[in-house]
Protein backbone atom coordinates (compact mmCIF):
# COMPACT_ATOMS: atom_id res chain seq x y z
CA UNK A 1 0.00 0.00 0.00
CA UNK A 2 1.23 3.49 -0.90
CA UNK A 3 2.40 5.33 2.23
CA UNK A 4 4.26 8.28 0.73
CA UNK A 5 2.78 11.59 1.85
CA UNK A 6 1.97 14.10 -0.86
CA UNK A 7 3.88 16.69 1.20
CA UNK A 8 4.98 16.46 4.85
CA UNK A 9 3.73 19.97 5.61
CA UNK A 10 1.22 21.19 3.05
CA UNK A 11 -0.64 17.92 2.45
CA UNK A 12 0.48 15.21 4.91
CA UNK A 13 -1.72 12.49 3.44
CA UNK A 14 -1.25 9.87 0.76
CA UNK A 15 -2.84 10.10 -2.66
CA UNK A 16 -5.17 7.27 -1.71
CA UNK A 17 -6.32 9.11 1.41
CA UNK A 18 -7.08 12.28 -0.55
CA UNK A 19 -8.81 10.46 -3.40
CA UNK A 20 -11.07 8.65 -0.94
CA UNK A 21 -12.65 12.04 -0.13
CA UNK A 22 -13.00 13.42 -3.65
CA UNK A 23 -16.55 13.21 -4.93
CA UNK A 24 -16.58 11.48 -8.32
CA UNK A 25 -19.37 13.74 -9.44
CA UNK A 26 -20.12 17.23 -10.67
CA UNK A 27 -23.45 18.95 -11.06
CA UNK A 28 -23.65 17.53 -14.56
CA UNK A 29 -22.58 13.95 -13.96
CA UNK A 30 -19.53 11.81 -13.23
CA UNK A 31 -16.09 13.41 -13.01
CA UNK A 32 -12.52 12.17 -12.70
CA UNK A 33 -11.34 12.51 -9.07
CA UNK A 34 -7.73 12.48 -10.22
CA UNK A 35 -8.27 15.80 -11.97
CA UNK A 36 -8.68 17.30 -8.51
CA UNK A 37 -5.49 15.59 -7.36
CA UNK A 38 -3.60 17.05 -10.32
CA UNK A 39 -4.00 20.55 -8.87
CA UNK A 40 -2.04 19.54 -5.78
CA UNK A 41 0.62 17.68 -7.76
CA UNK A 42 1.25 20.67 -10.04
CA UNK A 43 1.41 23.14 -7.14
CA UNK A 44 3.73 20.93 -5.10
CA UNK A 45 6.09 20.43 -8.03
CA UNK A 46 6.27 24.20 -8.60
CA UNK A 47 6.95 24.67 -4.90
CA UNK A 48 9.76 22.10 -4.95
CA UNK A 49 11.43 23.82 -7.91
CA UNK A 50 11.14 27.25 -6.30
CA UNK A 51 12.52 25.95 -3.01
CA UNK A 52 15.50 24.41 -4.80
CA UNK A 53 16.28 27.69 -6.57
CA UNK A 54 15.96 29.70 -3.35
CA UNK A 55 18.44 27.41 -1.61
CA UNK A 56 21.26 28.13 -4.08
CA UNK A 57 24.14 30.14 -2.53
CA UNK A 58 23.55 33.28 -4.58
CA UNK A 59 19.81 33.21 -3.99
CA UNK A 60 19.57 32.66 -0.26
CA UNK A 61 19.50 36.32 0.71
CA UNK A 62 17.50 37.66 -2.22
CA UNK A 63 14.88 35.04 -3.03
CA UNK A 64 12.44 32.85 -1.18
CA UNK A 65 9.99 30.19 -2.28
CA UNK A 66 6.75 31.76 -3.50
CA UNK A 67 4.01 32.00 -0.91
CA UNK A 68 1.30 30.94 -3.36
CA UNK A 69 1.02 27.38 -2.07
CA UNK A 70 0.61 28.60 1.50
CA UNK A 71 -2.35 30.72 0.42
CA UNK A 72 -3.99 28.07 -1.75
CA UNK A 73 -7.51 27.49 -0.39
CA UNK A 74 -7.60 23.92 -1.69
CA UNK A 75 -4.61 23.02 0.47
CA UNK A 76 -6.12 24.70 3.52
CA UNK A 77 -9.45 22.95 3.02
CA UNK A 78 -8.07 19.49 2.32
CA UNK A 79 -5.37 19.48 4.99
CA UNK A 80 -7.48 21.00 7.77
CA UNK A 81 -10.58 18.88 7.21
CA UNK A 82 -8.70 15.66 6.49
CA UNK A 83 -6.78 16.22 9.73
CA UNK A 84 -10.08 16.34 11.59
CA UNK A 85 -11.71 13.40 9.80
CA UNK A 86 -8.58 11.25 10.15
CA UNK A 87 -7.98 12.28 13.74
CA UNK A 88 -8.78 10.17 16.81
CA UNK A 89 -12.13 11.87 17.50
CA UNK A 90 -13.67 13.22 14.28
CA UNK A 91 -17.25 13.54 15.52
CA UNK A 92 -16.23 15.34 18.70
CA UNK A 93 -13.85 17.65 16.84
CA UNK A 94 -16.35 18.49 14.10
CA UNK A 95 -18.99 19.12 16.76
CA UNK A 96 -16.62 21.47 18.59
CA UNK A 97 -15.95 23.54 15.45
CA UNK A 98 -19.65 23.72 14.58
CA UNK A 99 -20.53 24.67 18.15
CA UNK A 100 -18.21 27.66 17.81
CA UNK A 101 -20.00 28.67 14.61
CA UNK A 102 -23.64 28.00 15.54
CA UNK A 103 -23.88 27.38 19.25
CA UNK A 104 -24.43 24.10 21.07
CA UNK A 105 -27.81 23.30 19.51
CA UNK A 106 -27.94 22.89 15.71
CA UNK A 107 -30.13 25.46 13.89
CA UNK A 108 -32.71 22.88 12.81
CA UNK A 109 -35.12 20.65 14.68
CA UNK A 110 -34.50 17.11 15.85
CA UNK A 111 -31.15 17.25 17.63
CA UNK A 112 -29.99 18.53 20.99
CA UNK A 113 -26.30 18.71 20.07
CA UNK A 114 -23.96 18.67 17.10
CA UNK A 115 -22.54 15.32 18.16
CA UNK A 116 -26.04 13.85 17.93
CA UNK A 117 -26.69 15.55 14.57
CA UNK A 118 -23.47 14.25 13.04
CA UNK A 119 -24.22 10.69 14.07
CA UNK A 120 -21.42 8.14 14.05
CA UNK A 121 -20.67 8.21 10.34
CA UNK A 122 -19.85 11.72 9.06
CA UNK A 123 -18.21 11.71 5.65
CA UNK A 124 -16.08 14.39 4.01
CA UNK A 125 -16.33 15.13 0.29
CA UNK A 126 -14.08 17.66 -1.40
CA UNK A 127 -14.94 19.74 -4.48
CA UNK A 128 -18.56 18.69 -4.89
CA UNK A 129 -20.49 19.98 -7.90
CA UNK A 130 -24.05 20.88 -6.89
CA UNK A 131 -26.54 21.49 -9.73
CA UNK A 132 -27.97 24.94 -10.28
CA UNK A 133 -31.62 25.09 -9.12
CA UNK A 134 -34.08 24.80 -11.99
CA UNK A 135 -36.34 27.28 -10.18
CA UNK A 136 -33.58 29.89 -10.33
CA UNK A 137 -32.90 29.32 -14.02
CA UNK A 138 -36.60 29.59 -14.82
CA UNK A 139 -36.84 32.82 -12.81
CA UNK A 140 -33.70 34.28 -14.38
CA UNK A 141 -34.89 33.63 -17.92
CA UNK A 142 -37.87 35.87 -17.23
CA UNK A 143 -35.69 38.55 -15.64
CA UNK A 144 -32.93 38.79 -18.26
CA UNK A 145 -33.95 42.10 -19.85
CA UNK A 146 -33.62 43.87 -16.50
CA UNK A 147 -30.02 43.32 -15.50
CA UNK A 148 -27.71 41.76 -18.09
CA UNK A 149 -25.67 43.10 -20.95
CA UNK A 150 -27.30 42.92 -24.35
CA UNK A 151 -24.90 40.30 -25.72
CA UNK A 152 -25.66 38.01 -22.79
CA UNK A 153 -29.39 38.53 -23.22
CA UNK A 154 -29.21 37.51 -26.87
CA UNK A 155 -27.06 34.49 -26.13
CA UNK A 156 -29.20 33.40 -23.20
CA UNK A 157 -32.33 33.71 -25.29
CA UNK A 158 -31.21 30.90 -27.55
CA UNK A 159 -32.85 27.54 -27.06
CA UNK A 160 -31.43 25.26 -24.36
CA UNK A 161 -28.76 27.69 -23.14
CA UNK A 162 -28.03 26.88 -19.51
CA UNK A 163 -28.01 30.10 -17.54
CA UNK A 164 -25.93 28.82 -14.64
CA UNK A 165 -23.66 25.81 -14.33
CA UNK A 166 -23.08 23.65 -11.31
CA UNK A 167 -21.74 25.30 -8.17
CA UNK A 168 -18.51 23.68 -7.06
CA UNK A 169 -18.35 23.82 -3.29
CA UNK A 170 -15.07 23.45 -1.44
CA UNK A 171 -16.25 20.69 0.87
CA UNK A 172 -19.33 18.93 2.19
CA UNK A 173 -19.47 17.11 5.51
CA UNK A 174 -22.52 14.86 5.54
CA UNK A 175 -23.94 12.21 7.84
CA UNK A 176 -25.79 9.55 5.81
CA UNK A 177 -27.68 8.33 8.88
CA UNK A 178 -29.13 11.72 9.87
CA UNK A 179 -29.12 13.64 6.58
CA UNK A 180 -27.27 16.48 8.29
CA UNK A 181 -24.76 18.28 6.06
CA UNK A 182 -22.40 21.24 6.27
CA UNK A 183 -21.42 22.88 2.98
CA UNK A 184 -18.10 24.65 3.45
CA UNK A 185 -17.01 27.78 1.62
CA UNK A 186 -13.32 28.25 2.41
CA UNK A 187 -11.46 31.53 2.13
CA UNK A 188 -7.89 32.52 2.93
CA UNK A 189 -7.16 35.89 1.31
CA UNK A 190 -9.81 35.96 -1.39
CA UNK A 191 -13.33 37.38 -1.14
CA UNK A 192 -16.64 36.24 -2.60
CA UNK A 193 -17.29 36.37 -6.31
CA UNK A 194 -20.06 38.80 -7.10
CA UNK A 195 -21.87 37.65 -10.23
CA UNK A 196 -22.44 34.93 -12.79
CA UNK A 197 -22.34 35.27 -16.57
CA UNK A 198 -26.03 36.03 -16.93
CA UNK A 199 -26.89 37.55 -13.56
CA UNK A 200 -24.88 40.55 -12.40
CA UNK A 201 -26.71 40.54 -9.04
CA UNK A 202 -25.91 36.93 -8.11
CA UNK A 203 -23.30 36.67 -5.35
CA UNK A 204 -21.45 33.54 -4.28
CA UNK A 205 -22.91 33.29 -0.79
CA UNK A 206 -26.53 33.56 -1.94
CA UNK A 207 -25.75 31.03 -4.69
CA UNK A 208 -24.37 28.58 -2.13
CA UNK A 209 -27.46 28.87 0.02
CA UNK A 210 -29.65 28.46 -3.05
CA UNK A 211 -28.09 25.19 -4.26
CA UNK A 212 -28.45 23.61 -0.82
CA UNK A 213 -32.20 24.18 -0.80
CA UNK A 214 -32.77 21.44 -3.38
CA UNK A 215 -32.18 17.73 -2.89
CA UNK A 216 -29.79 16.08 -5.34
CA UNK A 217 -30.93 12.46 -5.72
CA UNK A 218 -28.92 12.00 -8.93
CA UNK A 219 -25.48 12.55 -7.37
CA UNK A 220 -23.19 9.53 -7.42
CA UNK A 221 -22.24 9.29 -3.74
CA UNK A 222 -24.93 7.68 -1.59
CA UNK A 223 -24.27 10.00 1.32
CA UNK A 224 -24.70 13.11 -0.85
CA UNK A 225 -28.00 11.77 -2.13
CA UNK A 226 -29.15 11.37 1.47
CA UNK A 227 -28.41 15.00 2.37
CA UNK A 228 -31.55 16.73 3.64
CA UNK A 229 -31.92 20.36 2.50
CA UNK A 230 -33.69 21.31 5.75
CA UNK A 231 -30.71 19.94 7.70
CA UNK A 232 -28.01 21.51 5.53
CA UNK A 233 -25.89 24.39 6.82
CA UNK A 234 -23.64 26.72 4.84
CA UNK A 235 -20.43 27.48 6.70
CA UNK A 236 -17.89 30.18 5.96
CA UNK A 237 -14.39 29.02 6.94
CA UNK A 238 -11.93 31.92 7.01
CA UNK A 239 -8.98 33.38 8.90
CA UNK A 240 -10.03 34.68 12.31
CA UNK A 241 -8.78 38.18 11.51
CA UNK A 242 -11.69 38.58 9.08
CA UNK A 243 -14.30 37.30 11.53
CA UNK A 244 -12.93 39.82 14.03
CA UNK A 245 -13.13 42.54 11.37
CA UNK A 246 -16.01 41.40 9.15
CA UNK A 247 -16.39 44.76 7.43
CA UNK A 248 -13.08 44.19 5.64
CA UNK A 249 -14.64 41.51 3.41
CA UNK A 250 -17.79 41.35 1.33
CA UNK A 251 -18.68 38.02 2.91
CA UNK A 252 -18.54 39.74 6.29
CA UNK A 253 -21.15 42.26 5.19
CA UNK A 254 -23.35 39.62 3.57
CA UNK A 255 -23.12 37.18 6.48
CA UNK A 256 -24.24 39.90 8.89
CA UNK A 257 -26.99 41.06 6.56
CA UNK A 258 -28.34 37.58 5.81
CA UNK A 259 -28.30 36.35 9.39
CA UNK A 260 -29.56 39.54 11.05
CA UNK A 261 -32.01 40.56 8.31
CA UNK A 262 -33.11 37.40 6.47
CA UNK A 263 -35.35 39.50 4.24
CA UNK A 264 -32.14 40.60 2.48
CA UNK A 265 -31.35 37.01 1.57
CA UNK A 266 -34.97 36.54 0.49
CA UNK A 267 -34.60 39.55 -1.82
CA UNK A 268 -31.51 37.92 -3.35
CA UNK A 269 -33.39 34.62 -3.83
CA UNK A 270 -36.75 35.88 -5.13
CA UNK A 271 -37.59 32.50 -6.69
CA UNK A 272 -37.69 30.91 -3.22
CA UNK A 273 -40.46 31.19 -0.65
CA UNK A 274 -39.71 33.67 2.11
CA UNK A 275 -40.22 31.18 5.01
CA UNK A 276 -37.83 28.73 3.35
CA UNK A 277 -35.15 31.42 2.95
CA UNK A 278 -35.58 32.65 6.52
CA UNK A 279 -34.94 29.12 7.78
CA UNK A 280 -31.87 28.87 5.53
CA UNK A 281 -30.52 32.13 6.99
CA UNK A 282 -30.55 30.50 10.43
CA UNK A 283 -28.29 27.77 9.05
CA UNK A 284 -25.64 30.19 7.81
CA UNK A 285 -22.56 30.11 10.05
CA UNK A 286 -18.96 31.26 10.33
CA UNK A 287 -15.97 29.33 11.68
CA UNK A 288 -12.27 30.04 11.40
CA UNK A 289 -9.14 28.08 10.62
CA UNK A 290 -8.05 28.92 14.14
CA UNK A 291 -11.19 27.20 15.47
CA UNK A 292 -10.13 24.06 13.62
CA UNK A 293 -6.62 24.27 15.02
CA UNK A 294 -7.90 24.72 18.55
CA UNK A 295 -9.77 21.43 18.44
CA UNK A 296 -7.23 19.62 16.26
CA UNK A 297 -3.74 21.07 16.94
CA UNK A 298 -1.49 20.77 13.90
CA UNK A 299 -4.38 20.71 11.42
CA UNK A 300 -2.60 23.44 9.44
CA UNK A 301 1.09 22.61 10.02
CA UNK A 302 2.52 25.50 7.98
CA UNK A 303 0.89 28.18 10.13
CA UNK A 304 3.02 29.91 12.74
CA UNK A 305 1.36 29.42 16.16
CA UNK A 306 -0.50 32.55 17.12
CA UNK A 307 -0.18 34.05 13.61
CA UNK A 308 -3.14 36.03 12.30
Amino acid sequence: METTLMHPTYLPFTEEQVLAHVAAVTGGGPADPRAYLAHFEKALEAHRRATAVASLPRQRDVAAPPAAIAHDERFWTATALLSVLHGPSPVEDLAAVLTRAYGEVPPFAGFASWAEALGTDPELWLEVGMPSPSSYQHHLRGELPRHVLSWAEVRAGRAKVKLEGATRVDAVVVSPSTGVAVVVEAKVRSDLSTSTTYDVRRNQLARLVDVTLDAHPALAQDSLRHRRPDRTCVLLLTPEVFRDDPASRLYGHLHASYTQRPETLAAHLPHRSEPLVHEAARRLGWATWEDVERVRPGALPWRVPGAR
